[in-house]
């Protein structure tokens, strides 16, 4: 008996391949369908999700400020603009759900969104909310719908495009089914393992095969979907980074805006400190400071000190120009000044001179320099008063205008002394001798009176020249004032001139040379007078002499009606030889002598003037503490002891000298030897011994001071008595060696008695 064979299923191997094959490929296309489906619906939903999100937290930021003042017809075209493309509506509502704008197709009742639930596809519309938030406080709501109609037609193309993929597939592999075999599994088994990979999130893994039948086309197309899948994936994430990026540029330019505000406050603060510190270095600034409008020379700004040099508060010169300010024939070239200065960035406006408001004028230099003044071209102008540096430099160009003077007429006077001492010698000699007739003595007396004069006018030169000292005595400066007024007096009463004399009987006397000072008074009232007479009327010519502060000085007034001087004249009239007088009026010298000469009393000559109505110098003496003492009547003087007969040897280079000296002594029996200079001296004294040697200190060759030296040196003529004369005991060197010596002289011009007197001293016995 056999057994029962076994009951075919009626299908083949390959049938049941195949239907397992398809069986299998079914549930793993089931699969990647259903696992692809759940991921691009879940891809969609977080992209619209995201896109919602963002879109309400923009539309509430670009909302806030329109929101906040109520402007409908912004919010409404905002609104509009919104709700677009997938946006269905877009609703603005303040705090109170209040709708401020609105567009799309909203629902009549407003729920709130939340961004993070994932949009439904069930439900047309997605809603958002978003709080508008302005200055940290909520303002009201924006609220959007989503339309989900693009995320369902998405959704539905990635799933009829995955089951059109799978019944390809499922196609494909029932036609190839038959040329597979057990080979298959493996391939097959990897596809499971990649369909795994991908439903577990892993879109980059692939499936490994590398044949060219079926399977590899399966495998290949599983491939493409699994790279359509990731694609999506990767422009999902895409737009999330682009979204990110998009929020960090915001986010940094909202922190570089504020970090440019923080700057900018910072630097003005800076400003205003800065500001305020030039503000108080300028006010406390010792120097005038101004700032000048760079046109026209408008004064913009000035510290304490401008007000204190022009006299003007700061509100009235805020209100003048520079030109209002300094004295300028025309104005106009102050303004070209100014402009010139800021054409050149710097420069110094020092040509005119500023005139205060009570009348005064100031020398001043004015040092600008370019600035910015409210944003506007202006000059910084520094302002120094150099009135007294002016004055200090005047009065020391005067001084060395005076010395150069001195030293030209000490040389005229030396060669005028010579001659003179001459004349007036033998004009004395003349009136002496008794058998002179009556007319010849009425003549000699002329020429002795003028050379007299001529004597005191050198020595008024050499006074002025500060080398011939002044003999000062105690005085009254109204008498010397008088005594020059009484030598012109018959003069300005002819000439049709009134006196006008105010002399204070109770004046300080004063330490002063009177010939001198008489001089000074002369000089004046020639002066006034000279100025008075061109003029038809109105001519007073005033002398006034009054105690000043405190009896401490005496002030002396010379002043005249006459056409007054210039004040381009003014600063020149103590000047050496300058003169307005016609030729033959004046030498120019007058003014210079009275300044020197006043100079050396220790005070100071001062003049004012104005055109057309006359001039008035002033000039002040010191006082003397004690008063003047009183004149009483001088004893006769003694009879003078002639000397005895004495040898002398005289020593000049000038012949009229040695015949005056030989005149005046030989009558009175002295024995008289000469010599023309120092080495003929010498060699007479080798020769012979004399009493007493006179000699001239300046001569060519050997001089009398080397003269001196000689015989003081020679032992063979110890105690030999050395007079010497001259005419330059006004130099320095002349009077150091007289004074080192202590020996006695005679100053040129003598006369024949001032020889005797010496001999007198040299031998007080006789």
């Amino acid at each position: 008996m056999t057994g029962a064979a076994p009951k075919s299923s009626g299908l083949s191997l390959r049938t049941r391949f195949i239907i397992s094959i398809l069986l299998i490929e079914a549930v793993i296309m089931a699969v990647l369908i259903w696992n692809g489906s759940r991921i691009v619906l879940s891809t969609h939903q977080e992209r619209l999700a995201e896109t919602g999100r963002q879109t309400a937290e923009l539309f509430s930021q670009a909302v806030s400020q329109n929101a906040v003042e109520e402007d409908f017809a912004a919010l409404q075209e905002l609104a509009q603009t919104c709700a677009r493309g997938e946006i269905a509506y877009a609703v603005i509502a303040d705090t109170r759900g209040k709708r401020l704008a609105q567009a799309g197709v909203p629902p009549e009742t407003l729920q709130p969104g939340d961004a993070a639930v994932l949009p439904d596809p069930k439900r047309a519309v997605h809603p958002v909310s978003h709080p508008i938030v302005l200055a940290g406080r909520e303002r009201g709501t924006v609220h959007i719908g989503l339309s989900t109609a693009l995320m369902r037609d998405a959704i539905r193309k990635d799933r009829n495009q995955g089951i059109g993929i799978a019944l390809a597939v499922m196609l494909v592999s029932t036609y190839v089914a038959f040329f597979l075999g057990t080979v298959l599994t493996k391939p097959l088994a990897r596809l499971v393992e990649a369909t795994r990979q991908i439903a577990a999130g892993r879109m980059d893994h692939r499936v490994s095969i590398s044949s060219s039948d079926e399977i590899g086309l399966l495998a290949d197309s599983f491939n493409r979907m699994a790279d359509a899948l990731q694609a999506r994936q990767e422009e999902v994430a895409s737009s999330y980074e682009e979204l990110e990026l998009t929020n960090e540029e915001i986010r940094t330019a909202y922190e570089q805006l504020e970090n440019s505000q923080r700057e900018l406050a910072q630097k003005n603060v800076s400003l205003v400190e800065s500001e305020e510190r030039y503000r108080n270095l300028v006010n406390s600034a010792s120097e005038a400071i101004v700032v000048l409008d760079a046109s026209y020379g408008a004064i913009l700004e000035a510290n304490p000190e401008t007000e204190r040099l022009t006299g003007r508060a700061r509100d009235e010169l805020m209100k003048m120009r520079l030109s209002d300010l300094l004295h300028a024939a025309n104005p106009e070239e102050i303004v070209d000044a100014v402009r010139r200065a800021a054409e050149a960035g710097r420069g110094t406006i020092d040509r005119w001179p500023l005139v205060t408001k009570d009348g005064q004028t100031r020398i001043c230099s004015i040092s600008a320099v370019a600035i910015r003044h409210g944003g506007e071209p202006a000059l910084l102008g520094v302002a120094r008063d150099l009135t007294d540096q002016k004055a200090m430099e005047q009065r020391l160009i005067q001084t060395e205008k005076l010395s150069a003077l001195g030293e030209m007429i000490s040389g005229v006077a030396h060669e005028i002394n010579n001659p003179l001492t001459g004349i007036l010698g033998y004009s004395e000699l003349l009136l002496e001798n008794e058998d002179v007739s009556a007319a010849a003595r009425r003549r000699i007396e002329v020429v002795h009176h003028e050379a007299n004069r001529m004597k005191k006018i050198v020595q008024n030169l050499l006074a002025f020249a500060r080398q011939s000292p002044a003999e000062k005595l105690p005085l009254d400066i109204g008498r010397v004032l008088q005594a020059a007024l009484d030598l012109r007096a018959y003069e300005i009463t002819v000439n049709n001139i009134a006196l006008k004399t105010e002399i204070d009987p109770g004046l300080p006397a004063i330490m002063g040379d009177a010939l001198q000072l008489e001089q000074v008074f002369l000089n004046l009232i020639n002066n006034a007078y000279h100025a008075m007479l061109d003029r038809p009327e109105s001519r007073v010519l005033t002398l006034a002499a009054r105690p000043g502060r405190s009896r401490e000085t005496v002030e002396v007034e010379v002043g005249d009606t006459g056409g007054g001087i210039a004040p381009q004249v003014l600063s020149r009239i103590f000047d050496p030889f300058f003169t307005t007088k016609k030729v033959g009026e004046g030498t120019g010298l007058g003014l210079s002598l009275s300044y020197g000469i006043v100079n050396q009393h220790g005070g100071e000559i001062r003049v004012e003037s104005e055109v057309g109505k006359g001039t008035l110098f002033r000039v002040t003496l010191p006082a003397m503490r004690a008063p003047l003492p009183r004149e009483e009547p001088a004893p006769a003087p003694p009879v003078p002891a002639a000397t005895a007969a004495k040898k002398i040897l005289i020593v000049d280079d000038e012949p009229t000298i040695i015949d005056l000296l030989t005149e005046v002594l030989k009558p009175r029996g002295h024995g008289v030897k000469w010599a023309s200079d120092g080495r003929g001296a010498l060699k007479i004294l080798d020769r012979e011994s004399f009493d007493v040697v006179i000699s001239d200190i300046k001569m060519p060759g050997l001089s009398g001071r080397d003269l001196y030296e000689a015989i003081r040196s020679d032992s063979r003529r110890p105690g030999l008595p050395v007079a010497f004369i001259t005419g330059d005991t006004v130099s320095e060197e002349t009077r150091r060696f007289l004074e080192e010596t202590r020996a006695p002289y005679l100053a040129k011009p003598f006369r024949p008695e001032d020889v005797l007197d010496l001999l007198r001293r040299l031998f007080p016995r006789g």
